[in-house]
């Protein structure tokens, strides 16, 4: 089994370097797999978690999680990701982040989405019909019958139209153009 390899693309090779995970540093690792049955769905787990102790001041110790979930019921089927990290310098300045990003099948369509700490709420939302995209639930924009639809638009330099093109200029005039 080869593991933690160095991938190069070019054509001069690099110097051997060290990992900056050097082995050492890593305290425990834990990995485990779970399947659990439900009269409403089937669950599969599988997760790792890497204790790690930061030996150039002594002030740090890291704890890395990961795990990917598979549930399927009768009327979706869900893959997610879960990333947790946790730094602490000292129980005082504990920080615990932890983002999950999931791809779910449902009835409605293929939905991809991220939830957790600084979340902006985004998805989107792949259908036969269209493509949308959602802010907190509400759909702000989607993609059908080669249209796009959006309730608010922002556009910072230029826009080009049915041959028409306005663009903004450094005076902050806007200036029309057709376009060929």
């Amino acid at each position: 089994m080869v593991t933690q390899c160095k991938i190069e693309k070019g054509y001069f090779a690099t110097d051997y370097s060290e990992c900056n995970m050097n082995a050492s540093d890593i305290v425990s690792r834990i990995s485990s797999a779970e399947q659990k049955i439900t009269p409403d769905a089937i669950e599969s787990t599988v997760r790792e978690r890497l204790d790690y102790e930061n030996t150039i001041d002594n002030l740090d110790t890291r704890i890395d999680s990961v795990s990917s979930t598979l549930t399927q019921t009768s009327t979706e089927l869900t893959a997610s990701i879960t990333r947790a990290r946790n730094d602490a310098a000292d129980a005082l300045n504990a920080y615990d982040a932890e983002v999950k990003t999931y791809i779910r099948f449902t009835e409605a369509g293929l939905e991809l989405g991220k939830e957790g700490t600084n979340n902006s709420g985004m998805t989107a939302l792949l259908s036969n019909s269209r493509l949308s995209f959602k802010d907190n639930g509400n759909e702000v924009a989607y993609i059908s019958d080669n249209n796009l639809w959006i309730t608010q638009a922002q556009i910072l330099y230029s826009l080009e139209f049915g041959g028409i093109r306005a663009t903004k200029d450094t005076d902050g005039s806007i200036n029309w153009a057709w376009t060929t």
